[in-house]
């Protein structure tokens, strides 16, 4: 995945997206509309940023493939005695 500039497109409303602020901070957060325009909300909070300090956004990545293996049931595994 590549950054896309803000420039050339915007993620959807409410989607949760990557997002540089003033081409060095990265949050994930979505876009929100507001009285004062188009806002970063970002997930951490409380803060929000103008749509204009916003440089760049990507989707967040799909979560990982995993099976069993990765992860074993806690439950099952044998108690020490």
């Amino acid at each position: 995945m590549e950054w896309i500039s803000v420039k050339d497109s915007l993620p959807d409303m409410c989607d949760l997206s990557l997002f540089c602020i003033n081409g060095v901070a990265v949050e994930i957060g979505s876009l929100g509309p507001s009285d004062d325009g188009t806002l970063l909300f970002p997930l951490r909070g409380p803060c929000v940023h103008p749509l204009s300090a916003v440089t760049h956004w990507m989707p967040l990545p799909a979560p990982p493939q995993f099976d069993e293996a990765d992860h074993p049931d806690p439950e099952a595994e044998e108690s020490p005695q």
